[in-house]
């Protein structure tokens, strides 16, 4: 839950636009692919050759391994059942040209199939690096993602132009 002041900043902030909302929308990009469990989640959001690092993995996931992860991973979601909602709040952007660096908190809910089924909250921590490529899109080239809690992404505080979901 945020904080009165926060609700009050979310409410009154003006809509993220030009080179803030196009890097929003990376996470839009994730968000809406994961909800669909579309095994191309990784093609819309990520760079050919982009990097992942994640505790929960042996090593370090590039290029063709972390798509193809990651379509593993969907198809196994979607076969299953059951929904991911992703929810992103973003604390820290610099940009320097077409590159940008994020830093922030994610959820993601899990609700297995069936009626009664009581979804599961994951929290985590994120760095990203994106780049804009050739096609004039932003796409993520590096993601270290790590486990946070609830109660920091609950006291992340939003940032003007900066996505910051409920």
């Amino acid at each position: 839950m945020i904080g009165f002041w926060s609700a009050i900043a979310l409410a009154s902030a003006p809509a993220a636009s030009g080179i803030n909302a196009e890097l929003n929308d990376i996470y839009e990009r994730i968000a809406a692919a994961a909800a669909q469990r579309d095994p191309l989640l990784s093609r819309q959001a990520y760079s050919p050759d982009a990097a992942f690092l994640d505790e929960r993995r042996p090593a370090m996931q590039i290029g063709d391994e972390l798509h193809q992860s990651m379509r593993e991973s969907m198809e196994a979601l979607g076969r299953s059942g059951a929904q991911a909602r992703i929810s992103y709040r973003v604390a820290r952007r610099s940009v320097q040209g077409n590159v940008a660096i994020d830093s922030g908190y994610y959820r993601v809910v899990f609700t297995p199939p069936g009626e009664g089924a009581s979804p599961a909250a994951s929290y985590r921590k994120f760095l990203v690096t994106a780049e804009r490529l050739s096609d004039g899109n932003w796409y993520i080239t590096n993601d270290a993602s790590l486990p946070s809690s609830q109660e920091a992404y609950e006291r992340s505080e939003p940032s003007a132009g900066l996505k910051f979901d409920p």
